[in-house]
């Protein structure tokens, strides 16, 4: 299961039916998923951990260095995509859109909850926080300065903006699930797919622009959304959460 059909199954649960052994399949689904993106993170948590990046790491980011200067445009769009992860951007993002759903909750917009707005700031400010306390722990340097196309300081393992991308646009995926409860599962999982693909987009620029190698991004991609998983497991995961119509916003 995705990142985006584990915290999914759970709104699908509370959509489609309210008993007791659909929201525990619901629950299970998102357990497991978060378990598998555990089991996936931690050997690249062990890679980054290494004095050397390994090979493909090192190859990959050498290899797009030698030849980013043939595709110019892809390097100004990477430029631009990347600055969605950046605080100058990525905070008023942020803030838009909880003002926006604190904005319908007070309207009276259905299926808005009061916790909307607080949900969507805690989950990408916690994520921010748990990212720096890692980027603290492995130390992993950054690949060398004459690759890179942009200024950077911080440690590289795991990519701050893919984890930030993976939680704010698998947030978006979510609520368009929500709204979208009477559309059938499969097209409801077709449209949360792209959109979240502009974190994918994000996290590729990183490597692109030469400040990442794939591991970070990966693992930055991995911990957001295991991130978002662990907060829908929290505020809707729990028995009697999703019983009431009430309460399946995101």
């Amino acid at each position: 299961m995705s990142s985006i059909q584990a915290p999914s199954a759970l709104l699908d649960a509370s959509v489609g039916s309210s008993t007791t052994p659909v929201l525990e399949r619901a629950r299970r689904r998102a357990f497991w998923a978060l378990l598998l993106l555990g089991c996936a993170f931690v050997p690249l948590a062990t890679t980054a951990n290494r004095p050397e990046s390994n090979v493909v790491d090192q190859r990959s980011s050498a290899w797009l260095s030698a030849h980013r200067a043939e595709w110019p445009a892809v390097t100004t769009l990477a430029h631009g995509v990347t600055r969605v992860g950046n605080p100058e951007v990525a905070v008023p993002l942020v803030g838009i859109a909880a003002l926006t759903l604190w904005c319908l909750h007070r309207r009276g917009v259905p299926g808005i909850s009061a916790g909307e707005a607080a949900f969507w700031v805690a989950v990408p400010l916690t994520g921010y926080l748990l990212d720096g306390v890692l980027k603290g722990s492995y130390q992993r340097q950054r690949p060398p300065i004459s690759l890179r196309l942009v200024v950077e300081t911080t440690y590289s393992f795991p990519s701050g903006h893919s984890v930030f991308a993976a939680i704010l646009f698998g947030l978006a995926a979510i609520l368009f699930v929500r709204f979208l409860g009477g559309v059938r599962a499969w097209k409801r999982r077709g449209i949360a797919a792209v959109v979240v693909t502009p974190a994918l987009f994000i996290a590729a620029s990183r490597v692109w622009l030469g400040v990442h190698y794939p591991t970070d991004v990966l693992g930055g991609l991995l911990l957001g959304s295991a991130w978002l998983i662990a907060a829908c497991l929290i505020r809707f995961g729990r028995p009697g959460r999703l019983t009431n119509p009430s309460e399946t916003a995101v």
